[in-house]
């Protein structure tokens, strides 16, 4: 055997070892579903922690005032939508709203964005 046979098995065996050990995920690194009360926190596009309990509170009241304009079948829809990883506004885009709902809910929006700002 020469050099070539005996190290070109070799470097190939050394680069598909590198490659599976760098690309399994960390232990040491939180999974969506760890450490979250509920689906909406995981799915809310952030660190949780470092959110006040202020700021988390009015998430959730917007939450349940845009859910107050839906239909079941809607909410069931914009949750299971919510749970698939959208974010709550790509969500409400991409199911079926009347007018009256989109203004609804767009003003629900406008004074959130209000009272961030006044604050």
């Amino acid at each position: 055997m020469n050099k070539q046979q005996i190290i070109t098995p070799l470097f190939l065996s050394v680069i598909l070892l590198a490659g599976i050990t760098g690309c399994k995920s960390s232990d040491n690194q939180p999974k969506a579903t760890e450490n979250s009360s509920s689906p909406s926190e995981v799915n809310s596009g952030g660190n949780n922690q470092a959110r006040s309990p202020e700021a988390m509170k009015r998430r959730e009241e917007t939450r349940n005032q845009v859910k107050a304009v839906l239909t079941p079948a809607q909410i069931k829809e914009l949750e299971t939508k919510m749970q698939a990883g959208e974010k709550m506004r790509q969500a409400l885009n991409s199911i079926n709203l009347s007018t009256d709902q989109k203004t609804k809910i767009e003003g629900i929006y406008q004074a959130m964005r209000a009272n961030r700002s006044a604050k």
